[in-house]
C-alpha cells in the first residue's frame, strides 16, 4: 500500500493479459495512473474504496476480450478503447467510471454504478446494454449515443445531465428526464 500515487509512464505498451488490476485492498485514497498504452485479455479492474482512483490516459485495446470494472472507486478511461465486435466492457461495481474519448468496441454493459461520458462518442459500441446504474454526461449540453447499433434496456436506469432541461438521445429518439 503506497502512501502516494503510482504512475506508469507513456512510451511503451503495458500488456496485462488476464491479470487485471486489483486495488481492492489498497489504502484509502490510493491512485494508479497508467499513461502507457494498455492491452488486456479477459480480466477485471477492481478499484476498491470510494476514494481510490484508477486513471488510464493511454489507449486501451480489448481485442476480442471482456474487461469487467468492479469496486466502489473512481475509474477514468481517458483515451480511446478499441476492440473487436465480440469485445465487452462490463461495469459491475457501484463506483463511477468516466469514458472520456471516442471508443469503438463490441458491447458496453452497465449493471451498476455511474457511467459518465465526457465525449459525444464515448458510448460508441455496437451494443449498449443497460441493466441498472446511472448514465451521466459530464460534457456541457445533451448526450447522444450515435453510432450504437442496438440499445438493450433492462431494469432501472437513471440519468444525470449538466444541461438545463437536458436529454439523452439515441439517433433521432430523445429520452427526456
Amino acid at each position: 500500500n503506497p502512501t502516494s500515487g503510482i504512475t506508469i509512464s507513456a512510451g511503451n505498451t503495458l500488456n496485462l493479459g488476464s491479470g487485471g488490476i486489483d486495488m481492492s485492498a489498497a489504502a484509502t485514497g490510493s491512485a494508479l495512473t497508467i499513461a502507457a498504452g494498455l492491452t488486456t485479455g479477459t480480466s477485471t479492474f477492481n478499484v476498491g474504496g470510494a476514494t481510490n482512483n484508477l486513471l488510464v490516459t493511454g489507449t486501451m485495446s480489448l481485442a476480442q476480450s471482456t474487461l469487467t470494472l468492479a469496486g466502489a472507486g473512481i475509474i477514468t478511461l481517458g483515451a480511446a478503447i478499441t476492440g473487436g465486435t465480440s469485445s465487452q466492457l462490463i461495469m459491475n461495481g457501484p463506483g463511477t467510471t468516466t469514458l472520456s474519448a471516442a471508443n469503438t468496441f463490441g458491447t458496453l454493459t452497465i449493471n451498476n454504478g455511474v457511467a459518465a461520458f465526457g465525449n459525444a462518442n464515448s458510448f460508441r459500441s455496437q451494443v449498449l446494454q443497460l441493466n441498472g446504474g446511472t448514465l451521466s454526461n459530464v460534457i456541457p449540453g445533451n448526450a447522444n449515443i450515435g453510432g450504437v447499433a442496438q440499445v438493450i434496456a433492462n431494469g432501472t436506469i437513471s440519468f444525470i445531465t449538466t444541461a438545463a432541461n437536458g436529454y439523452f438521445s439515441w439517433g433521432n429518439t430523445a429520452f427526456n428526464f
